[in-house]
């Protein structure tokens, strides 16, 4: 509703790239705390064999 009341203005490509840059840094680290807990996983499975 307020999005269509404000004024249209050009959206600054820098804060566009930050959100960018932003969501793929936090989507990388969430892989890699993913893929650390899965081995993780694997060695503990491993030493109870």
């Amino acid at each position: 509703m307020l999005m269509k009341l404000a004024p249209k203005k050009r959206r600054n490509p820098r804060n566009f790239y930050l959100g960018i840059a932003a969501v793929v840094l936090i989507a990388g680290i969430g892989r890699y705390f993913a893929l650390k807990a899965e081995q993780e996983k694997v060695t503990q499975q491993a030493l109870l064999v």
